[in-house]
């Protein structure tokens, strides 16, 4: 094991293993221990790999060990329990799973589908697992939901499944009453990407994925959350 000093005031929202969600403040010059752990999900293994998780392309240790606790990143954990974690700043509240303001996508039964779309399937962005949201896999395909105006922001993490055995990239696009509200290109390699978009006033969501090549590809779009 190996050990570093924190040398700076650090604090997060961090899972203690055992005893406790809370947040923490590690004060300069702290002795803390990086701690490599295997995480293992119902028999499953879902370690990530080189013991590192990747927070919206930051990537930060999946494991330390703090006055005899171990920790690891509440986002992590949950997204390995197949829950999407939120933070409600205005309420300083950690959101996890189902909320009284929040809604996923993949748990309600969309309008449409076209294409090969599998929703809450076995999914995995850089030896990340993942078991809710959107698997597309084609060169062309989409899902559209009823939304009635009722929500405000759409967040999610997407990228190229591991499953794919010669990855392509691709582009995937969020639609609002058939208007472009956000795209992307989906690159070869890259670990799994957050983002953020205002729908504020959406009546219907529509999420494309499209291919240039005729093979297609794999693109997973995972804990898909609406909120008020």
């Amino acid at each position: 094991m190996s050990k570093f000093k924190i040398a700076t005031f650090v604090s997060g929202l961090i899972l203690g293993v055992g005893i406790s969600i809370g947040s923490v403040a590690l004060a300069a010059s702290t002795n803390v221990t990086l701690l490599p752990v295997k995480f293992i999900v119902n028999k499953v293994d879902k370690t990530p790999l080189n013991g590192q998780f990747f927070d919206n392309g930051i990537k930060v240790p999946a494991s330390i060990v703090y006055s005899g606790t171990v920790y690891a990143p509440v986002k992590m954990v949950t997204s390995m329990l197949g829950y999407s974690t939120n933070w409600d700043a205005k309420n300083k509240s950690l959101l996890i799973g189902d909320s009284k303001t929040g809604l996923l996508l993949s748990d309600q039964n969309p309008i449409q589908t076209e294409g090969s779309v599998k929703l809450n399937n076995k999914m995995s962005i850089g030896k990340q697992e993942f078991n809710k949201g959107f698997l597309f896999a084609d060169n062309k395909a989409n899902v559209m939901y009823n939304l009635d105006g009722k929500f405000s922001t759409f967040t999610f993490q997407f990228g190229l499944d591991d499953s794919k055995t010669y990855p392509r990239p691709g582009t995937l696009r969020v639609i609002g009453d058939g208007k472009e509200l956000w795209q992307s290109p989906v690159i070869v390699g890259a670990p799994a990407q957050e983002t953020k978009i205002d729908i504020s006033g959406v009546l219907q969501l529509d999420i494309r994925m499209e291919c240039k090549d005729s093979l297609g590809t794999r693109i997973s779009v995972v804990n898909p959350l609406v909120t008020k």
